[in-house]
């Protein structure tokens, strides 16, 4: 075991991750000791492996969001994960499967216009006008672990929460983001429509994510800062992608974002 912070966190488990990362494989299963003790523990995971693997962080991801999500990880709340600079794109990418099967979720995504440094003395109007612009968005989910949804919800934010990649789409105004919620997003494989959803139907709400995750960040100590992103949640989403696989999202005006799956 590995003291930081006054916790007890398992310092297998980091090593694991960062092997598991590292070498492009999955870990089949943890033992009851190699599990976080509680989300703090697994977001001091999380914070190590991040610097381990040296990424560098350009925003967050929020994930489940939704109860239905929370009850099925174990959670009473959502949880984040750092979206990463060198897996941020725009438009197109190709993104190496390793032989595993990614999940890939169309969000909304929303760029920040200046920090948060005190979210909760923010109206909402307030949390609205700090944010630059509305993207929308595709995030890979790649977990290190075979069977992320039996180990739960902490274990997956040790994990980074299971986070590989993030593409967007063209910037929108933020007066669309209330019309945006309510029209559906699509995913496509090889041109054959996956899934199809509002984030008002996926139960969604971008602005609440992002008050979440500001709260939860300043408590933290570490604040949401200007141009960083955040992905806000799941809206429409496919399972075990496999290489050779073309995906494409749309939102309102056709195909706006393209993911090539290689091996």
């Amino acid at each position: 075991m590995h003291e930081e912070d006054g916790m007890s966190t398992p310092q297998t488990l980091l090593d694991r991750l960062v092997a598991a990362r590292r070498e492009h494989r999955q870990i089949d299963d943890l033992s009851a000791d190699e599990l976080p003790a509680s989300l703090d523990a697994a977001y001091a995971i999380a914070d190590r492996l991040v610097a381990a693997m040296s990424w560098r962080a350009a925003g967050y991801k929020v994930g489940a969001n939704t109860q239905r999500a929370q009850r099925m990880l174990g959670l009473d709340e959502p949880l984040s994960g750092r979206v990463l600079a060198h897996s941020l794109w725009s438009g197109r990418a190709t993104y190496r499967t390793f032989g595993q099967r990614p999940d890939i979720e169309a969000e909304l995504v929303l760029r920040l216009a200046r920090a948060l440094p005190d979210p909760q003395a923010m109206t909402d109007a307030e949390l609205r006008d700090a944010i630059d612009c509305v993207m929308l968005g595709a995030e890979i989910n790649q977990p290190s672990y075979r069977d992320a949804i039996a180990l739960g919800g902490a274990a997956i934010v040790a994990d980074n929460g299971a986070h590989a990649g993030l593409l967007l789409g063209r910037p929108r105004p933020v007066a669309q983001l209330d019309s945006l919620v309510g029209i559906s997003a699509s995913l496509h494989a090889d041109g054959v429509r996956i899934a199809s959803r509002s984030a008002v139907d996926a139960g969604v709400a971008p602005l609440a994510a992002l008050r979440w995750l500001a709260n939860d960040r300043a408590r933290r100590g570490s604040p949401l800062c200007a141009g960083e992103v955040v992905a806000t949640g799941a809206i429409a989403m496919g399972a075990s992608f496999q290489a050779r696989q073309r995906i494409e999202v749309s939102l309102d005006e056709g195909v706006e974002l393209v993911i090539d799956l290689s091996s």
